[in-house]
């Protein structure tokens, strides 16, 4: 197994937090791989569209004092709304936390990936963002390990 992270990550800036995992040739046989999307695809868009989170994090149990986060240790989802847009950032509404660093966030009902979670700002069902995969410098990266549409 190998992994790059990409070329100018600053975790301060939630910059360009992408990496790839490689794993051996057969790890995950029958398994259908996400897919990636075309250049500036969010642009297009233009926030008109649902997106699929996809997590296996923790989940706040809220009762008489501070919230509890148990860690579920399954895939759990759900869909959620288009909050804006950055030139490096998608911004959704609430849904991921802790642990989900890294998920993807899926394009509607589709299996493409448009970005993947990096910061919920602390609060868990507040609005969040994450590294969109569809601008120049991601592509660039990602590029160098699979097939790009």
């Amino acid at each position: 197994m190998s992994r790059s992270c990409a070329r100018g990550f600053d975790g301060d800036r939630l910059a360009h937090d992408v990496a790839v995992v490689k794993f051996p040739r057969d790890s995950f046989a029958g398994v259908a791989p996400i897919e990636l999307p075309r250049a500036r695809l969010l642009d297009r868009l233009q926030g008109h569209r649902s997106f699929r989170l996809v997590g296996y994090g923790a989940d706040p149990e809220r009762g008489d004092g501070a919230p509890v986060f148990v860690v579920e240790g399954y895939r759990q989802t759900r869909t959620t709304s288009f909050a804006a847009l950055t030139h490096r950032q998608l911004q959704l509404e609430g849904g991921l936390c802790f642990g989900d660093s890294g998920s993807p966030q899926l394009l509607g009902d589709t299996n493409v990936a448009v970005a993947l979670f990096s910061d919920h700002g602390g609060q868990c069902n507040g609005s969040f963002v994450s590294q969109r995969l569809d601008t120049r410098s991601e592509r660039w990266f990602l590029a160098r390990f699979v097939p790009l549409p």
